[in-house]
C-alpha cells in the first residue's frame, strides 16, 4: 500500500531572506504594488534560485522551457501544485494535479515511470519535494526552477476556476477551468518578478507565510517534540 503524500513542510532556510512586510488587507485577488526598482526585483530573484541550486545541489532543476521540449517529445509529465490552497485559488499549472490527486493515484504514476515535476512559488518548497520523492520513494522527478512565477516569465498559460469551490477546482475538471493572467507571488518581495502582463496577487499572503513558516519550522523539531522530517513527502 502506497504511502500518502503530504504537503511539504521542511527547511526554513529560504524564509530567513523574507521580510515581514505587512500585506495589504483588501478584497480577494487584490493586485500588490512593487515596492522597490525593478533591477533590486531582478538581482533579488536571481539571488533567490542561486541559493536554490546551492541548497539542493542533489536535485535536477528545469526550466519551464526545457520541460515543455520534454513533453512535446511525448514524455510522460505530471506538474504536481505542493503549495497552500491560498495560492492555488488564484492560479495553477494546466492540467496540474494536486497532492490528493497524487495520492489517489500514486502506484500508478510510479509504474508508468513518470516523470514528477513539483513546483511551488520560485522553486524552494518544490525542490524538497522533489528531493524527497526521490529517494524515499524511487521516483524521477525534476524541480520546476523559478516556480510558477518563472512559468509566468515565458510567456506560459495558467488556469484559474469558472465559478467554482476549491474543492471543485481540486477535482482538476478542465471544463470548469479558464485561462487567467493572475498568480499568487507569495510575498510582496516577489511582486515585480511574475511575467509581463501577469497580475501578481498576494492576497491571503500573512495565512500562506504563517502556514508554510510552521510546516518549515515543524522540520527542524525532533520527533519527541512533534517534529517530522518527511512532511514533505
Amino acid at each position: 500500500m502506497p504511502v500518502p503524500y503530504t504537503s511539504p513542510r521542511c527547511n526554513t532556510r529560504l524564509f530567513k531572506s523574507f521580510s515581514p512586510t505587512p500585506v495589504h488587507k483588501a478584497p480577494r485577488h487584490t493586485t500588490s504594488r512593487a515596492m522597490v526598482s525593478q533591477s533590486d526585483k531582478e538581482s533579488f530573484w536571481k539571488d533567490q534560485l542561486l541559493n536554490i541550486e546551492k541548497t539542493f545541489t542533489d536535485v535536477t532543476h528545469s526550466s519551464p522551457a526545457d520541460l515543455i521540449q520534454q513533453q512535446q517529445q511525448q514524455e510522460q509529465i505530471v506538474f504536481l501544485d505542493i503549495r497552500e490552497k491560498e495560492e492555488q485559488q488564484v492560479s495553477i499549472i494546466p492540467n496540474a494535479i494536486t497532492l490528493d490527486q497524487f495520492n489517489q493515484s500514486k502506484q500508478q504514476y510510479k509504474d508508468n515511470n513518470t516523470l514528477i515535476i513539483p513546483y511551488c512559488t520560485i522553486g524552494y518548497r518544490s525542490a524538497i519535494t522533489a528531493q524527497q520523492l526521490a529517494i524515499q520513494d524511487g521516483f524521477r522527478t525534476k524541480n520546476l526552477i523559478g516556480g510558477i512565477i518563472a512559468w509566468t516569465q515565458q510567456g506560459l498559460p495558467l488556469d484559474t476556476p469558472i465559478n467554482t469551490s476549491y474543492k471543485e477546482k481540486r477535482g482538476g475538471n478542465r471544463e470548469e477551468m479558464q485561462s487567467v493572467k493572475k498568480v499568487h507571488v507569495f510575498s510582496q518581495q516577489y511582486v515585480g518578478t511574475q511575467g509581463v502582463g501577469y497580475e501578481a496577487v498576494v492576497t491571503g499572503g500573512k495565512a500562506v507565510l504563517a502556514k508554510t513558516a510552521l510546516k518549515m519550522f515543524q522540520c527542524k523539531l525532533p520527533g519527541w517534540l512533534g517534529g517530522n522530517k518527511s512532511n514533505y513527502t
